[in-house]
């Protein structure tokens, strides 16, 4: 196998990490130019610089994800020990009197074979309950009505008027 050119070139001054960290990525350079390589040798044409260019932008977008992916791991983590820190134990309780809540609601019951979420909605909709929305992007709804249901969006009224939620960009729906 050819040496590969990372280690002779200006680049392993600029790459941070370890001399191991630099060989492992000089061997998938290796690795990947040797496979450009052979798909040129058994087309007998050269891949142009579009087909180059798209593969350091995909390499590029995959990395990009996947410290996005990272770095949202990381703050799910976070979050997850910030809420289970912040649980106050029962014994640390005792002697606090909570306030008095109403009676829980029984949930509807889905009829065989209906979505119990179709469900869910339908029920709020004939209530008109004022309800809590929690969305994705951290848009929150303290106080609305949800007027209509369809496959993919909710139409909720609030006190600046009417909007539409997509069904998959709420977390959390919460009876007032």
């Amino acid at each position: 196998m050819a040496r590969p050119f990372i280690r002779g070139s200006g680049l392993t001054g600029v790459l941070a990490g370890s001399n191991a960290d630099v060989a492992a990525l000089a061997e998938l350079v290796s690795h990947l130019a040797g496979f450009i390589l052979s798909l040129e040798s058994e087309q007998r044409d050269r891949p142009d610089a579009a087909v180059l260019n798209y593969v350091c932008d995909a390499v590029t977008a995959e990395i990009g994800h996947r410290r996005r992916e990272r770095e949202l791991a990381r703050a799910l983590a976070a979050i997850e020990q910030e809420t289970t820190a912040a649980a106050i134990p029962a014994s640390k309780t005792a002697g606090i009197e909570s306030r008095p809540t109403a009676p829980p609601r029984a949930a509807p019951q889905a009829p065989d074979g209906a979505d119990p979420e179709d469900v869910f909605y339908r029920a709020l909709v004939a209530e008109r309950a004022p309800v809590h929305l929690r969305c994705l992007d951290g848009y929150d709804v303290p106080s609305a009505i949800v007027r209509d249901v369809s496959v993919y969006a909710l139409l909720v009224e609030t006190a600046d008027g009417q909007e539409l939620f997509l069904k998959r960009s709420v977390i959390s729906i919460v009876r007032r």
